[in-house]
C-alpha cells in the first residue's frame, strides 16, 4: 500500500524548471515607463497580503537561484582558463626542456656523423 501511494505522488508531481537566467536578463532589459500598472500589477494587488508575501519570497528565491548559477558559471570559466594556461605553462617548458636537451646532444647530419657543438668550459681548459 505506501509503495503505490508513492507512485501515485509521483506521478501527480510535477516538477517545473525554470530559466532564470533568461527571465532575468528579460526583465533587466524590459523597462516600463508608464505610471499606469499593468494587469500583472493589478492582479498582484488583488491577493492577499499572505499570498503576496508567499509570492515575493518565491521570486527572490529565484532570482537568488539564477545569481547563484551565473556566479558559478563564471567561477568554473575562470578555473577552466587557470587550468588551461597552466597546462599551456607545462607543455612549453616540456618543449623547451626536449629543445635544450636535443641541442646538448648535438646534431646528426645528412652524412649521418654527429656534430656536438663545442663546449665552452672544455675550449678554457684546452687552452690553459
Amino acid at each position: 500500500n505506501n509503495n503505490n501511494n508513492n507512485n501515485s505522488t509521483n506521478r501527480n508531481h510535477k516538477q517545473y524548471k525554470i530559466d532564470t537566467e533568461t527571465l532575468l536578463r528579460t526583465s533587466l532589459r524590459t523597462t516600463s515607463t508608464s505610471t499606469t500598472p499593468t494587469s500583472a500589477e493589478t492582479w498582484f494587488e488583488s491577493q492577499s497580503p499572505t499570498h503576496q508575501s508567499a509570492m515575493e519570497e518565491g521570486l527572490s528565491s529565484l532570482l537568488y537561484n539564477g545569481i547563484v548559477l551565473a556566479a558559478q558559471r563564471s567561477y568554473d570559466t575562470v578555473v577552466k582558463q587557470a587550468q588551461v594556461q597552466q597546462e599551456e605553462k607545462k607543455k612549453k617548458k616540456k618543449r623547451e626542456e626536449q629543445q635544450l636537451k636535443e641541442k646538448e646532444k648535438g646534431v646528426t647530419m645528412a652524412s649521418g656523423k654527429k656534430f656536438t657543438p663545442p663546449n665552452n668550459n672544455s675550449n678554457n681548459k684546452n687552452t690553459k
